[in-house]
């Protein structure tokens, strides 16, 4: 279990995917969505390790700074 994020990074995480997104419909479908820049996982399951999560939150600020 010390490998699994705390609630409060889950919600920061899903918090950072609707502003880059638009909103809370769009974050959700994102979060839940195969992804090819993550290996084809769906972010919401990958971020439930902080590596992962960490990668998730680079996918975003990629997307919010026009990389993607």
């Amino acid at each position: 279990m010390a490998n699994e994020l705390n609630p409060n990074a889950t919600d920061q995480l899903k918090e950072r995917a609707i502003e880059v997104m638009g909103s809370c419909e769009a974050a959700d479908l994102w979060l839940s969505t195969p992804n090819q820049a993550l290996g084809g996982a769906t972010p919401i399951n990958l971020a439930k390790q902080p590596a992962g999560h960490k990668a998730v939150l680079d996918v975003l600020n990629a997307i919010y700074h026009g990389m993607f």
